[in-house]
């Protein structure tokens, strides 16, 4: 599975791959953990996903239309490059929420502080830095 994620003209992959290695006789699966192709570390990647995962969220009452290019697009990839999942855009809304859409829909609001958190994550991930080193 791979998440990809956009801000302006750059863009970050996180990979989640499973292996299969022969060790003694005995098939063994492991999991690998990628940023933009360089190893990493499951925090740094699960963090991301958590963090997308789990955004501040509001419902809005109607649909509304996003104006202007999206501050952040997230491409969700599952087997392959090919197979793409779902595309979410955000664009700003708000001093408080960023325009959700996806699969055409803007019926969702997420926090601006969210949204700042994974700007955030992507700078620190993209410039080959971990999470765990910007959090001290």
């Amino acid at each position: 599975m791979d998440l990809r994620v956009r801000i302006g003209d750059q863009t970050l992959r996180l990979g989640v791959d499973q292996l299969e290695d022969e060790v003694d006789g005995q098939k063994q699966t492991r999991m690998v953990y990628s940023v933009d192709n360089r190893d990493a570390v499951f925090d740094d990647v699960y963090q991301v996903f958590s963090l997308v995962r789990f955004m501040d969220t509001q419902q809005l009452p109607e649909p509304a239309e996003p104006t202007g290019d999206p501050s952040v697009t997230l491409e969700f990839y599952r087997d392959s490059d090919t197979s793409s999942v779902v595309i979410v855009r955000l664009y700003p809304y708000d001093n408080s929420f960023y325009l959700v859409e996806s699969d055409g829909r803007t019926q969702l609001l997420v926090s601006r502080r969210d949204v700042q958190t994974l700007t955030e994550m992507f700078d620190t991930l993209r410039n080959g830095g971990t999470l765990e080193e910007a959090a001290s």
